[in-house]
């Protein structure tokens, strides 16, 4: 699809008569609301009103087994004590762009299929985290990904089916 296909396409069905009705102009509005009538410095810190963004950095597993070469020799490199700060910072996003930001809950959702007791069915595969620095690691957390990118499996639904 070319980029005037899809400008096409959003000015023919995303206009804000179409959407208007819509679930979620009617969660925004709601919510544009709420956050549009908080007084400054009246919201605290602990209030959990507004919704808080978690995620977890990973490699996915798809892309960890394609390029896990790649990966580990940069971390071997990362360990080299003679590296400048602008060759180390290299290195780390040359790894870095081998990661996706998830959902908490579906790395949740993963760990949890990790530490099942269950022994029928299909347990998630465990990988190693990646050491990228003293203090950081990189989770790799079997999943989906393809051309269209990461999707999560649904661990629940695979160890019911599997019983």
């Amino acid at each position: 699809m070319t980029e005037s296909q899809k400008q096409e396409m959003l000015q023919k069905y995303l206009t804000t008569e179409n959407i208007q009705n819509s679930y979620f102009m009617n969660s925004f509005k709601k919510t544009y609301k709420y956050v549009s009538e908080i007084r400054p410095y009246s919201y605290q810190k602990n209030e959990k009103k507004l919704r808080e963004i978690v995620t977890e950095t990973i490699i996915p597993s798809p892309v960890y087994e394609e390029k896990s070469t790649q990966i580990l020799e940069g971390v071997q490199k990362l360990k080299q004590a003679d590296l400048s700060v602008i060759q180390r910072q290299k290195l780390r996003n040359q790894i870095m762009e081998y990661t996706v930001n998830v959902p908490y809950y579906h790395w949740k959702s993963y760990q949890d299929a990790l530490n099942s007791k269950k022994t029928s069915g299909r347990k998630a595969k465990y990988y190693e985290p990646i050491q990228i620095g003293k203090y950081e690691k990189i989770k790799v957390m079997e999943c989906n990904y393809d051309k269209k990118g990461y999707s999560p499996i649904e661990w629940t639904k695979k160890m019911e089916d599997n019983e």
